[in-house]
């Protein structure tokens, strides 16, 4: 069995983008809104799409199939831990009353035809 790396390489992550937007494209969405919450079984998308993992409480990545990607993280010390990750274009953290507020606007600030979401149930 072969050990996985703690963290993937920008090269990987720039593949996995690629087949996500790909899919998008498929689907003719025009942006993707990626939640994850403190479930163990909701955080694969994520981890899949920015290399990070979430411990607990919700985070959300924004993937626009042409410009920038966005991270909305718990707080904003996880806010800084996202500006550095590999393709994260814009990183900023939610507001608890209302997780998804944030990552919406940012789906919505480039006027995306249809936007599609994995993990709605932490929206």
């Amino acid at each position: 069995m072969k050990n996985l790396p703690f963290r993937f390489s920008k090269e990987e992550i720039q593949i996995r983008r690629g087949r996500i937007r790909a899919a998008m494209s498929g689907a003719g969405v025009d942006a993707l809104i990626i939640g994850s919450s403190a479930r163990s079984d909701r955080r694969g998308a994520l981890r899949y799409a920015t290399d990070t993992c979430l411990q607990f409480f919700e985070e959300f990545a924004v993937i626009h199939l042409e410009g920038p990607v966005g991270y909305f993280a718990h707080d904003a010390a996880r806010a800084a831990f996202a500006q550095n990750l590999h393709l994260v274009d814009y990183a900023d953290f939610i507001d608890p009353a209302a997780p998804g507020r944030k990552a919406a606007r940012f789906a919505k600030g480039r006027r995306p035809g249809r936007i599609g979401v994995c993990g709605a149930d932490s929206l």
